[in-house]
């Protein structure tokens, strides 16, 4: 009579990739189960939005794959991708930022690191132009005023001495903002409506953020030739006359991008989170 000897199946081991706030390329499945001893080829690279797929990496970053290699297959496995910013890896004054505890606006109950603004309010806290609103809040989503976009300007300039005087009848002496305002007012940076207020407190939009971006880098003597065809947006003409040169600059010089890819948005209002973006942009891109 034949005799057989039980045959062990073979082990099975699960390998998982996690995208940590990427979108997944070609071929991705989030586990895929491999038999042991056998080898698992990663997919396609996702992709993120403002990020460069630095690899996938089970331990950290210390060791990164890409698409087109592989590895054998002896035990569960979990890869998490890797990310660093786009526009930050190459600047001697920029980090790469995980959220961690080193994490600048980490003590920011309502800063969320694993979003697009998550650098530039790094960046801002960093260089001091912008504070929080409270101890713990930095109210990413709160509008930006007139005053506010002044006072980050006249941070940024080292905030020069000067009388706190100024030419508008809504922006009395001894206000938080005076000496900002003031100084920004002299220099030719800022001006105000034409019924001689300046509007302290209302939304800053759009195009007036370009437009004082644009006289402060004029006043700065940075180059401010360049100017970008707004053709491609839909909304192109309904930039006022006053800020069409300025938001052609300021596209220009990757300051200020497109509500989406066919949308400027110029009398929209901008968010403290978009704010803190463009003058991460400005400071690195124009002012360096």
């Amino acid at each position: 009579t034949a005799q057989y000897e039980p045959v062990a199946a073979p082990k099975t081991f699960t390998v998982t990739l996690e995208l940590n706030g990427g979108a997944a390329g070609a071929g991705f499945l989030a586990t895929t189960t491999v038999q042991e001893g056998g080898t698992f080829p990663f997919p396609a690279d996702p992709t993120r939005a403002g990020y460069r797929f630095q690899g996938w990496s089970a331990d950290g970053g210390v060791t990164l794959y890409k698409a087109g290699d592989a590895v054998a297959v002896t035990a569960d496995l979990t890869y998490t991708a890797q990310w660093a910013s786009a526009r930050h890896t190459s600047r001697s004054d920029s980090t790469v930022c995980d959220g961690g505890p080193t994490c600048p606006s980490r003590h920011y109950t309502d800063v969320d690191q694993s979003q697009w603004y998550h650098l530039g309010v790094d960046y801002v806290i960093v260089k001091q132009l912008m504070l929080g609103k409270a101890e713990n809040l930095f109210d990413p989503s709160g509008i930006t005023t007139r005053a506010e976009m002044v006072t980050i300007l006249h941070r940024l300039e080292g905030r020069p001495a000067g009388t706190e005087e100024t030419r508008f009848p809504d922006v009395p002496a001894g206000q938080w903002c005076s000496a900002a305002i003031s100084w920004a007012a002299a220099n030719g940076v800022v001006k105000g409506y034409g019924s001689g207020a300046f509007g302290p407190n209302d939304a800053i939009t759009r195009e007036q953020m370009a437009a004082i971006l644009y006289r402060y880098a004029a006043w700065k003597g940075y180059d401010v030739t360049g100017l970008a065809d707004l053709a491609g947006y839909t909304d192109a003409e309904a930039v006022s006359d006053w800020a069409d040169t300025e938001m052609k600059w300021a596209v220009a010089a990757g300051v200020i991008e497109g509500t989406s890819a066919a949308t400027l948005s110029p009398s929209g209002d901008s968010t403290r989170a978009q704010l803190a973006t463009i003058f991460m942009r400005f400071c690195e891109d124009v002012a360096k």
